[in-house]
């Protein structure tokens, strides 16, 4: 399961660009910052709701609710906030040239898909089990996830400044990403 999350997030690493270790560390800030964003999602809910969440690991909570629709809203603020910002940071001048950016929209682009990876191998994906149990339909959450980060993708590679380039052989599949410095 680390193994799959871990090449998710990447997919937008560089394959031959060099690098300074400072670019890598801006990288991973920008994907924990994605973890951030999609964790005070839920919070936010939560306080709306006017539900307390239980905190059990830095990514695991539980709660009661008064009613499904809380749980459901609190269920689905996580992935609607990695949602909002593939959004903003695609539909906004916010500069994507940088390895910060690219490190926050990776993590929100591959998050979700990992949410909905893990439901239908592992059947371990507390936030869309919980959506199913409260009136939303699975296969209908894991649809609209994986159509939403398709789209993204493939609007980081034809429609926004981030060039991506890609060379496949026989054996392998190579991903170039070129970040200009000025």
């Amino acid at each position: 399961m680390k193994k799959a999350l871990i090449t998710l997030l990447l997919f937008f690493l560089p394959a031959s660009v060099t690098a300074e270790p400072s670019d890598y560390i801006k990288f991973s800030l920008g994907a924990i910052t994605g973890l951030a964003i999609h964790e005070s999602g839920h919070f936010i809910a939560g306080e709306i709701t006017d539900t307390d969440l239980h905190w059990n690991s830095p990514t695991r909570f539980t709660f009661d609710t008064k009613s499904s629709r809380d749980a459901a809203i609190i269920s689905s603020a996580g992935i609607l906030s990695n949602m909002l910002t593939t959004e903003a940071i695609l539909n906004t001048k916010i500069p994507k040239q940088n390895w910060y950016t690219i490190g926050l929209l990776t993590f929100s682009v591959a998050q979700p898909l990992f949410y909905v990876f893990t439901d239908q191998v592992f059947h371990d994906a507390p936030d869309i089990e919980t959506m199913n149990d409260n009136g939303f339909k699975r296969d209908y959450i894991n649809t609209a996830i994986v159509l939403h980060s398709l789209f993204s993708i493939y609007r980081v590679f034809h429609k926004t400044d981030i060039p991506l380039y890609f060379k496949v052989s026989e054996k392998t599949i190579f991903i170039e990403l070129i970040v200009h410095r000025f």
